[in-house]
């Protein structure tokens, strides 16, 4: 543990709230959604684990589960909130790796116009 002096939670909330600009910047169009989830979870426990190696409270499942909760709680909140704004999508266009701005975005055969 480094001791850091800082609130745990606000730091948990505010790193949920980054990390799906992270996982939009490193998104691949073939990830599936149930990997999308995945990732988020398994960022938002390594997340509050490395938030609480840097805190100064004790080892202790309540504030293991804590942090973790509220990095994915804040991370969906965020990738709900800057999905609808666009900023997800933009970010993954001008990334490597995401979709091309020039291209036509996919559509489903039952919603494409013949």
């Amino acid at each position: 543990m480094l001791g850091l002096n800082f609130d745990p939670l606000i730091t948990c909330g505010l790193v949920g709230f980054v990390w799906p600009l992270i996982q939009a910047a490193f998104d691949r169009p073939e990830w599936t959604a149930n990997r999308r989830r995945l990732i988020v979870l398994a960022a938002g426990v390594l997340l509050g684990v490395v938030v609480w190696l840097a805190g100064a409270y004790p080892a202790s499942w309540r504030i293991f589960c804590t942090q973790a909760g509220v990095v994915i709680g804040a991370a969906s909140a965020a990738f709900t909130i800057l999905k609808q704004a666009g900023v997800i999508d933009w970010v993954g266009r001008v990334t490597p790796g995401g979709e091309s701005a020039h291209e036509e975005p996919y559509q489903p055969k039952h919603m494409a116009e013949e």
